[in-house]
């Protein structure tokens, strides 16, 4: 937990470091064939940064990494949720 709440203090200020070494280590371990950090989704006037786009056969992935100290399930929901929402708006599925 301690380690979790360092890497979290780091995300405060640069997310994106954690987020190319979650990357890095997908990509070490086979498990994506290749990876950007930062990835915009863009639809009409809607911009949406994606904070880890992975691609494996061809099929992208995009990542959410949501660096808490400590949050609970309502927060969690609230945040996937949104999440949802407004990648389904980028990407036309949702109005």
């Amino acid at each position: 937990m301690d380690a979790f709440v360092k890497l979290a203090e780091i995300a405060q200020t640069n997310d994106g470091l954690l987020n190319d070494s979650i990357g890095r280590a997908l990509r070490g371990a086979q498990l994506v064939d290749k990876y950007r950090t930062e990835e915009t989704v863009t639809s009409a006037n809607l911009v949406y940064l994606s904070d880890i786009y992975c691609q494996i056969a061809g099929t992208p992935i995009r990542l959410e990494v949501m660096w808490r100290k400590s949050t609970g399930r309502a927060e969690i929901s609230n945040y996937v949720l949104t999440k949802l929402r407004n990648y389904g708006k980028a990407i036309g599925l949702l109005s």
